[in-house]
């Protein structure tokens, strides 16, 4: 009995890392809206973007963590950098980010 609780709450608590790991990537998101200043069109695929994250289901998988953790992460990251490097205006290269992000979203949420 003692050795199953352990495992369930060794669970409870990856579960609740993906949780976070989840809403951190959608909480970014609101810096990359305000780095793309006045672009509507931009913001828009943000905002569908955090929608699209803020509304994955967490798990206890190890992959599926990986993803939230860090490739999602990571591409968020890199996203920001293009966007700030653009100064906030839609170019191939923050397009080219965006589909890299949809592209590792849409994988993590196979996994599930």
């Amino acid at each position: 009995m003692c050795l199953f609780h352990f495992r369930s709450r060794k669970a409870s608590v990856r579960n609740q890392n993906d949780i976070d790991a989840i809403n951190t990537n959608a909480k970014t998101i609101d810096v990359l809206i305000t780095l793309a200043q006045d672009n509507d069109e931009l913001i828009k695929e943000l905002k569908d973007i955090q929608e699209v994250l803020k509304f994955l289901s967490p798990s206890t998988d190890s992959k599926v963590l990986d993803y939230d953790e860090k490739k999602i992460k990571n591409d968020i990251a890199d996203l920001k950098l293009i966007i700030n490097k653009a100064e906030g205006k839609k170019s191939e290269k923050v397009d080219d980010a965006i589909k890299n992000l949809k592209i590792t979203i849409a994988e993590r949420k196979a996994l599930c």
